[in-house]
């Protein structure tokens, strides 16, 4: 576990890397077939952290009308961490980008992480009285969307090898089912949670 905590840290610098569009962002992770069967082992720490932000969420709307059944928490895990290999593999088929798939999708699932922990960060910030409701709805209907695009389209121009146009198309095809997928599994449990409640 402290091996894969080292890794881990490591991944966050080369996102940061990655950010900075720094080309020295390999150096921070294992792009061998160890490391790609090692970076699922990020939903190891991204578990806690997850339930972490979630119980953060939980005391910030606790007096919200609709509570979202176990089922949304556990397909939105599913999504985090299941949908990205099937998605980026049809990305990579439809662009012709496949060459560097396996690094791309290491890269990404450290990536999980780190999206996992600036949001439970962000909760706890608010939890803690340092930001308001305010700063909580500008961050999650403006600041995190454009952070989560950058972050995707960052990470396969980083990666991914082949003409500009087809890495932003696979880019591209993944922010759209990332954010596809989020919305729709919350409209869906909150539609449900709803019709229960009533």
């Amino acid at each position: 576990m402290i091996r894969l905590l080292a890794e881990a840290a490591f991944a966050m610098a080369g996102i940061g890397r990655i950010l900075l569009f720094r080309p020295d962002w390999q150096e921070r992770f294992n792009l061998t077939e160890a490391g790609l069967y090692r970076s699922f082992g990020a939903i190891l720490i991204g578990l806690p952290v997850y339930v972490l932000m979630q119980v953060f969420f939980a005391r910030l709307t606790a007096a919200a009308p609709v509570d979202l059944p176990l089922w949304y928490y556990l397909l939105d895990l599913a999504r985090l961490w299941l949908l990205f290999p099937v998605v980026a593999a049809v990305a990579v088929s439809v662009t012709g980008t496949k060459r560097h798939f396996a690094a791309w999708l290491t890269v990404r699932n450290w990536s999980v992480l780190a999206q996992t922990l600036l949001v439970m960060l962000i909760a706890a910030s608010a939890v803690a009285g340092i930001t308001d409701q305010t700063f909580l709805a500008l961050f999650f209907v403006i600041f995190y969307p454009a952070f989560l695009t950058v972050l995707h389209l960052s990470i396969a121009f980083a990666v991914l090898d082949g003409p500009w146009q087809r890495v932003a198309g696979a880019g591209v095809i993944v922010v759209l089912a990332d954010f596809l997928s989020r919305e729709g599994i919350q409209a869906l449990a909150q539609a449900i949670a709803l019709v229960n409640a009533s």
